[in-house]
């Protein structure tokens, strides 16, 4: 049977922390409350745990995987990103917006992503953002649901859906946002949007203004 573990969401207790880390070193998979909705965490770094994630979600693997990154810093390193997208980062996160940019080297298992094109989001959500720090920066960060079905906001609703293909779940009661981060991918020369969700285009498009200047 899986392990459940009650939490405060504003809180990231170092036991519940340690339980996490010791979970995903075992290749383990763990639902969480992120701000917008339950994710399903794993180790992005090895391909078994990944391939874990795509088959308890029965999802393609030929749809990639976004990942979850304990802060701004961490995803600068990996995407060399600074100037003005630096700044947009900042006014972004941490919040309900993934971003999809290119990574400078492979980082990650080949099964999150094809290419090196990496859907990269820190989101406002203390508990998940430890774990991703002590899993070297980052944690997959898909929502923990079967692909096709709805996304939970509780976590007994992920329960219900993944049921004994996840080894850990952490009730922190609602997420507090209840819709999908936007997503939106980095161009040559600007951005273009691929999911509209909790934050609005024209609110990036705002941001976007004061980052870049356009």
């Amino acid at each position: 049977m899986p392990s459940v573990l009650r939490a405060w969401f504003h809180e990231a207790r170092e036991s519940i922390v340690s339980e996490a880390v010791r979970v995903l070193r075992k290749c383990g998979l763990i639902v969480a409350a992120t701000d917008t909705l339950y994710g399903l965490l794993a180790d992005p770094f090895r391909d078994e745990c990944v391939l874990r994630v795509y088959r308890v979600k029965e999802r393609p693997l030929d749809k990639p995987l976004p990942v979850l990154a304990s802060s701004i810093e961490k995803v600068v390193e990996a995407t060399g990103v600074d100037g003005g997208i630096r700044k947009l980062l900042g006014y972004l996160w941490p919040g309900p917006v993934t971003i999809i940019m290119m990574v400078e080297k492979p980082l990650f298992s080949k099964y999150v992503s094809p290419s090196r094109m990496i859907g990269f989001r820190v989101p406002a959500a203390p508990l998940v953002r430890r774990i991703a720090e002590e899993n070297n920066g980052f944690i997959t960060g898909t929502s923990a649901n079967i692909s096709g079905y709805e996304s939970p906001r509780k976590m007994f609703d992920a329960y219900r859906q993944l049921g004994r293909g996840v080894d850990l779940y952490i009730d922190q009661g609602p997420s507090p946002i209840g819709v999908p981060s936007t997503v939106i991918e980095l161009t040559g020369s600007g951005y273009r949007v691929i999911r509209m969700g909790a934050i609005s285009i024209k609110t990036i498009e705002k941001y976007w203004r004061l980052a870049v200047g356009e």
